[in-house]
C-alpha cells in the first residue's frame, strides 16, 4: 500500500517537473538571448571550494567546530555554485538545440555540429551536477540533524564515479559553447566569452 503511494507521488512528481519545464520553457533561445540570463560562476573560488589540499589545511589549522562551521559556510556556497552552473548549462543547451533545429537538414557554418556537442555536453553535465546537488543536500541534512559526527570533505563531490568531473564538465560547456558563438560572429563570441 505504501509503495503504491510512493510509486503514485514520483510519477505525479515527474509529471508537474515534466510539465513545468515545458511551460516556462525558451522555445527559441536565440544568440541574443543567452547572455542576459547566465548567471556568474567564479571558477578560481569554485576550485577554491573542492581543493584536497585547502580542505587538509583548513582541518589542520582550525578545531573540529570551527572546522565543522567552516565546512557549513563552504557546502552551502559549494551548493549555490552548482545550482547556477546547473542554471547556466540550462540556458545553453536551449540555445544548443534552437541552433540544432534552425539547422537541421544544412551545416554549411557549423552551427548544428557545435550546438550538438553543446547540447551533449550540458547533457552530461546537468546529470553529473544533479547527483553532487543530492550529495551535497545529503550532507547538510546529516550535517544538521547529527552535529557530533564529523564534517565531510567537500573535495570528494568534485568527482562522481570516476568519470564526471564538476569543473572539467563545466569547463568542457563553456569551451563547446565558445565554438558554437564563433560560428555565430565576433560580436556574439566576444559577448558570450565576457558572460561566461
Amino acid at each position: 500500500m505504501t509503495g503504491g503511494f510512493i510509486a503514485a507521488f514520483l510519477v505525479l512528481f515527474f509529471l508537474v517537473r515534466l510539465s513545468w519545464r515545458r511551460i516556462y520553457r525558451f522555445r527559441n533561445r536565440t544568440e541574443n538571448d543567452v547572455v542576459p540570463f547566465l548567471l556568474a560562476v567564479d571558477l578560481a573560488e569554485l576550485s577554491y571550494l573542492v581543493d584536497n589540499f585547502t580542505e587538509e589545511r583548513l582541518r589542520y589549522d582550525l578545531t573540529p567546530g570551527e572546522f565543522r562551521k567552516e565546512q557549513l559556510v563552504r557546502l552551502r556556497l559549494l551548493q549555490e555554485y552548482t545550482r547556477r552552473m546547473r542554471h547556466n548549462a540550462d540556458i545553453l543547451q536551449e540555445w544548443g538545440e534552437y541552433g540544432f533545429n534552425r539547422r537541421r537538414y544544412a551545416d554549411e557554418d557549423g552551427i548544428r555540429s557545435h550546438s550538438l556537442e553543446l547540447i551533449k555536453s550540458c547533457r552530461e553535465f546537468r546529470y553529473g551536477a544533479r547527483a553532487v546537488q543530492l550529495q551535497l543536500h545529503l550532507w547538510f541534512i546529516r550535517m544538521k540533524l547529527f552535529p557530533a559526527r564529523p564534517a565531510p570533505l567537500l573535495s570528494s563531490t568534485r568527482q562522481v564515479d570516476g568519470s564526471f568531473d564538476l569543473l572539467f564538465a563545466y569547463q568542457g560547456i563553456r569551451i563547446a559553447a565558445e565554438y558554437l558563438s564563433r560560428a555565430y560572429g565576433d560580436d556574439c563570441f566576444a559577448n558570450l566569452a565576457e558572460a561566461l
